[in-house]
């Protein structure tokens, strides 16, 4: 689906093709049904599920995302993973995810499957369980 199959790992773009007219950068290469643009509040937190068969691509386009993963049966890791502005976190199916963003940020989310309410809401399943906290500042 993307330049990398590693979840949870910050992905820079390659370089970008620059000519008279600008720039173009590629910020991911797969297939993708659909591409999303969120919009998230300064100290909000978003996830804390895991996807039946989507995978996903989030892009930071503004701001910074403090990301977390870990598989079914584990637990999370001590540290955040942080994308900033220009970065990317591939997050594959069957992998319990959430993220906190402590800056207003804007995301572009690029997945396999459909993304309507009702699709996604199919295909995620949701994780009874306290939010990882992020000590912004620490």
């Amino acid at each position: 689906m993307v330049q990398s199959k590693t979840s949870g790992v910050v992905m820079k773009p390659n370089a970008a093709y620059v000519n008279e007219a600008g720039s173009i950068t590629n910020i991911a290469f797969g297939t993708f049904t659909c591409v999303s643009l969120l919009h998230t509040l300064p100290g909000k937190y978003r996830s804390r599920h895991w996807h039946s068969t989507d995978d996903h691509v989030l892009y930071v386009l503004k701001g910074e995302m403090w990301y977390k993963e870990r598989e079914l049966d584990g637990e999370y890791p001590s540290d955040w993973t942080i994308a900033r502005q220009g970065e990317s976190v591939y997050t594959p199916p069957l992998v319990v995810h959430q993220s906190f963003f402590p800056v207003a940020t804007t995301l572009i989310s690029m997945s396999k499957n459909r993304r309507d309410h009702e699709s996604h809401e199919k295909d995620v399943n949701r994780v009874d369980e306290e939010w990882e906290v992020a000590l912004v500042g620490s």
